[in-house]
């Protein structure tokens, strides 16, 4: 029998081929990973602290101080604080230029620039400047004359 449909299946109906069938990309038919629909206006870019603790247990009344307000991490860290409290500016400005090159005199004197005054006759030496051993020694020889108070 032709039009005959067994009861409980769906009656298909074949389109004509000139009838043209387009995607529905609608947002009802895509909710949110939660399942529930987004807010007008949210557009799921809301902004999430990295504290997940603080978040979570913040409205039973529980305070986290988070990690960068309690104070230094690391032995080192304290150790500069405690050398910053008593120390010179000027003499902590240069430990921390001489942090991480303490045997690399090419760096050294590259960054030289960086912790000198102002009228100091010094001209800034890059590093590709600084190839051979004897182009380091004229330029170790340059600072020096630089930097010396007999010289200035």
């Amino acid at each position: 029998m032709p039009g005959y449909t067994p009861v409980g299946t769906p009656h298909h109906q074949a389109k004509s081929p000139n009838e043209t069938t387009r995607a529905d990309y609608n947002r009802m038919h895509f909710d949110t990973a939660m399942g529930g629909k987004q807010e007008p206006g949210k557009n799921g870019k809301e902004r999430r602290s990295g504290d997940v603790f603080g978040d979570l247990l913040g409205s039973q009344g529980y305070q986290f101080a988070s990690k960068k307000e309690s104070g230094p991490r690391t032995i080192n860290e304290m150790r500069k604080e405690d050398i910053a409290k008593d120390m010179d500016p000027e003499k902590l400005k240069i430990l921390e230029w001489t942090e991480g090159k303490t045997h690399n005199i090419r760096a050294l004197l590259c960054s030289m620039h960086t912790i000198l005054w102002e009228d100091c006759k010094w001209k800034p030496v890059e590093m590709h400047q600084l190839i051979t051993p004897s182009d380091v020694k004229k330029a170790y020889r340059r600072a020096c004359l630089a930097v010396h108070p007999d010289k200035v």
